[in-house]
């Protein structure tokens, strides 16, 4: 297995995914921050002057962010993931004293910003003369299509389950907000189930279409 071991590549992969999740991390403080900063623990992500933090290793967490994915790499796993340092947000708070639509707004900033990074990366693969970088750009695309998708994955309680248990509550109907109080104790086996059986066809067939658009 070692002797197949692409250490170079291996780097690309984990920078790629560094940019996945410390990009989706800083974007979500800076929206928590901008719109309810009286509702979110802020010691972590603010800077010297008071102010958000854009340095991206601030949100670096040293299992979800270093050992594990590093780990998966060295493994040769076919699936790779990782995780920030978490933003603590209170989200009864931010209902209560903002609306539904601020809620909405939170858990639609990473996934905004996965589209974002995978399009802008896509603009430039084609016009890259270094073979290396535009790899690396593919990467990028890659995991931030998979991972929008992820979240996006109804039957997952991530980002986009909790969008509609929001949209739906906002109009009175508490059904998605019962399914995800239902799944989220289960979070990791619904994942390995979605991930290893036919149900991540829910996830692959679309990502796998937007990634033949973009690469």
């Amino acid at each position: 297995m070692l002797e197949s071991f692409d250490l170079f590549d291996a780097l690309l992969r984990y920078i790629a995914l560094l940019i996945t999740i410390l990009g989706c991390a800083v974007v979500y403080a800076y929206i928590a921050y901008r719109y309810t900063q009286d509702c979110i623990e802020v010691r972590h992500i603010l800077g010297e002057d008071g102010k958000i933090s854009f340095n991206p290793f601030r949100y670096f967490d040293p299992i979800g962010s270093g050992l594990f994915p590093l780990i998966v790499i060295v493994l040769q796993s076919p699936i790779m993931f990782g995780w920030s340092k978490n933003v603590f947000v209170d989200y009864p708070r931010v209902i209560s004293r903002y609306g539904f639509n601020s809620a909405i707004l939170l858990e639609s900033s990473g996934i905004f910003f996965n589209f974002f990074i995978a399009f802008l990366s896509s603009l430039f693969l084609d016009f890259i003369p270094i073979v290396e970088v535009a790899k690396l750009l593919g990467y990028v695309i890659i995991f931030n299509i998979f991972f929008a998708f992820i979240k996006l994955c109804p039957i997952v309680p991530y980002e986009g389950l909790r969008i509609l248990s929001y949209v739906g509550l906002k109009f009175g109907n508490d059904m998605f907000a019962r399914f995800y109080s239902f799944l989220a104790p289960y979070q990791f086996f619904v994942l390995l189930v979605v991930f290893f059986t036919p149900l991540n066809q829910i996830i692959v067939y679309p990502a796998m279409l937007m990634l033949g658009f973009l690469l």
